[in-house]
């Protein structure tokens, strides 16, 4: 998906490619919401785009709980604002053009 292939078929629907810059780690089965909260906010940088996962268990058996993930944003929110953080959507910071808004992203 992020080879020279994936990149060209993005550009031919008019999209762009987006990655992260910071990782959960989420799915793993012994991630609570504070640990998820806690790895997230140790490592966080401006411009950051942190990314969660929706596999839950479907990961097989390393998959964590859904739930877990479900509730670790409001924990990483929090932290982010109380060190002076701002989130913003990805196409106001990203300088995406506007037929570029739709975003393709790793599953």
């Amino acid at each position: 998906m992020y080879d020279a292939r994936g990149r060209r078929v993005a550009d031919l629907l008019g999209m762009q490619l987006v990655l992260w810059s910071r990782s959960s780690g989420d799915w793993r089965a012994s991630m609570t919401p504070a640990r998820i909260a806690r790895k997230v906010l140790e490592r966080v940088r401006p411009g950051a785009i942190i990314f969660v996962h929706d596999a839950g268990a479907l990961i097989g058996s390393e998959g964590a709980s859904r739930q877990r993930t479900a509730d670790a944003p409001g924990l990483i929110i929090e932290g982010l604002r109380d060190r002076g953080y701002r989130i913003v959507l990805l196409i106001h910071s990203s300088g995406v053009p506007h037929r570029k808004r739709q975003l393709i992203y790793r599953p």
